[in-house]
């Protein structure tokens, strides 16, 4: 169990002038669990806020695989936590969201091989240049909750795949600093 009782600088600061944009950029990644060769940790017992949330060892994959990339819309994806559970008991929920809009038979496919499947997910918000925020780890990974879409009806409406994922953890979200991670050796 991690003891925060080292940190030093607890603190819920916002300043005037930062860029917040909301949503993620349209590229997410799935790591699937059973593909990670070696996965980085945040510090045991860091003595900073932040260092409770950050991974700053890259994560390697094992031999021939890679991410799965998921091009989706800003407009409809995205990622939001909660606080679930009992008094005194807590974690965090976390719900992520993409939208794939197109059918073909590579995303139906990609549906079917992904369904059964748990994850970590790496995301960046717009305008992020570096790093990633990673929803999932090996111990407490995120999974499928729900593949819904279609061909729309009539002419107006909306053709795609919306693939929602949860995972529950101790922290809401991983700062990941490290980089795609990659086929290892």
């Amino acid at each position: 169990m991690r003891d925060y009782k080292n940190i030093t600088n607890l603190g819920f600061e916002f300043v005037d002038g930062l860029e917040n944009p909301s949503g993620i950029q349209e590229k997410a990644w799935l790591i699937p669990i059973s593909w990670l060769q070696t996965e980085g940790k945040p510090v045991a017992e860091g003595t900073t806020a932040a260092s409770i949330a950050t991974i700053a060892v890259n994560h390697t994959l094992k031999s021939g695989k890679s991410p799965i990339l998921v091009n989706a819309l800003n407009s409809k994806s995205g990622s939001n936590f909660k606080l679930a559970g009992e008094e005194l008991s807590k974690m965090f929920e976390d719900d992520s969201e993409f939208f794939i809009p197109q059918i073909s038979a590579d995303t139906i496919g990609g549906a079917a091989a992904i369904k059964n499947m748990r994850f970590m997910i790496l995301m960046q918000r717009p305008g992020q240049l570096v790093g990633f925020w990673q929803v999932g780890t090996s111990g407490m990974s995120a999974k499928v909750q729900d593949i819904v879409g279609g061909l729309g009806t009539g002419s107006t409406s909306e053709v795609g795949l919306k693939i929602s994922l949860k995972a529950f953890d101790v922290v809401p979200m991983y700062n990941y600093t490290g980089e795609l991670p990659v086929a290892g050796a």
